[in-house]
């Protein structure tokens, strides 16, 4: 049931969005304050909850204000229009794909040479580390494997 919560509100938005006025609304740098404001506010009411082994309904109902104004065009005061933030959206199909099997991989092998005694800060560092290592695999991977079937789907379809 739980992960079907996220499937439910991001399909609920297309109904909403229907309606031009509140399009029109939610794209506006006050609602995009209001969103985020709003998911702070539920982040820290449902704090109790964010942190469970299985927290999605806390997280799908606390991120759904962004993901509504997101979805109706609202750029987040220009922050989803940043170039970075542009190549990453564009990877992110490879990042969906290989992102556990490198984290897996790390992990697994961190595993066996005593990842649970290691300081919390080693730890996060190995995090920080392996999450900029699977954003390189992925920009290579989506250049030299997704990008040209992507071309020649495109070129095909013209």
């Amino acid at each position: 049931m739980q992960p079907s919560l996220f499937f439910v509100l991001g399909m609920l938005c297309p109904i909403l969005l229907e309606d031009q006025k509140l399009r029109s609304q939610l794209s506006t740098p006050m609602a995009a304050s209001a969103a985020i404001l709003t998911t702070i506010c539920l982040c820290l009411l449902s704090k109790d909850f964010l942190f469970m082994r299985v927290p999605s309904i806390a997280v799908a109902i606390s991120f759904f204000p962004l993901f509504l104004v997101t979805a109706a065009g609202n750029t987040l005061f220009g922050f989803l229009v940043l170039p970075s933030i542009r190549c990453l959206g564009t990877i992110s199909f490879s990042m969906y794909l290989l992102h556990g099997i490198i984290f897996l991989l790390v992990f697994r092998l961190l595993k066996s040479r005593g990842i649970t005694d290691m300081p919390q800060a080693e730890y996060w560092l190995i995090n920080i580390a392996t999450a900029i290592f699977c954003t390189l695999v992925c920009a290579i991977t989506y250049r030299w494997i997704e990008f040209p079937f992507l071309s020649a789907k495109r070129k095909k379809l013209n």
